[in-house]
């Protein structure tokens, strides 16, 4: 072989090989605006990550406040219902003396009842009345 059939083996070979590096070199070169594309979606992540750990954090301290009103609201049920309780004893206990009160006075009534028709009575028998 000559050396002119040795260039013409070899260019084709080395103009190949020049190619694929030049492929290789492309495709290296789109895996790398696919890392910066997957470093910027990553640091989009971390800021929404960031923005739902301060939201959680919100949410749970207003959760603790709602706790908090609700265990107020609670005392201060029990305590009007234990209010209501001790005035509804009161009422009973003034129903009941009141009943007493009425009871005395229907028997005086009853009383005086009976004393107006004895003088009624007593009247006309000294005056000599008759119905």
């Amino acid at each position: 072989m000559s050396l002119n059939s040795d260039d013409a083996i070899t260019k084709p070979t080395l103009q190949t090989v020049l190619d694929r590096i030049n492929v290789l070199g492309g495709n290296l070169q789109s895996l790398q605006d696919d890392v910066n594309q997957i470093k910027t979606d990553v640091a989009v992540l971390k800021t929404d990550v960031a923005v739902l750990k301060t939201d959680v954090a919100v949410l749970r301290t207003e959760v603790a406040l709602l706790k908090n009103d609700n265990g107020l609201i609670r005392f201060e049920l029990t305590s009007l219902r234990d209010e209501f309780r001790t005035f509804r004893n009161e009422i009973e206990i003034r129903i009941d003396r009141l009943e007493g009160v009425i009871n005395l006075t229907r028997a005086d009534l009853v009383n005086l009842r009976a004393d107006f028709r004895e003088f009624k009575s007593q009247f006309k028998s000294s005056t000599g009345l008759q119905n």
